[in-house]
């Protein structure tokens, strides 16, 4: 089974959300996690149509 992963380059804009990232430990090792809103920064710098829709639900389901 596949598992699509996003790479990232780590530009200007990006590099307080990827230093504050944090580790999770995982069955296959570790994983590293970015915060809601470094999420939604990421999104909104990428801006397109699915990345929209993502925020929105970001921002409802941390919203209530």
């Amino acid at each position: 089974e596949a598992l699509p992963l996003d790479l990232v380059l780590v530009a200007p804009p990006l590099k307080e959300v990827w230093t504050g990232r944090r580790q999770i430990r995982w069955d296959a090792g570790l994983l590293h996690i970015v915060s809601r809103q470094g999420l939604i920064l990421m999104k909104e710098l990428r801006g397109d149509v699915q990345d929209e829709a993502d925020i929105e639900r970001l921002q409802e389901v941390h919203d209530g």
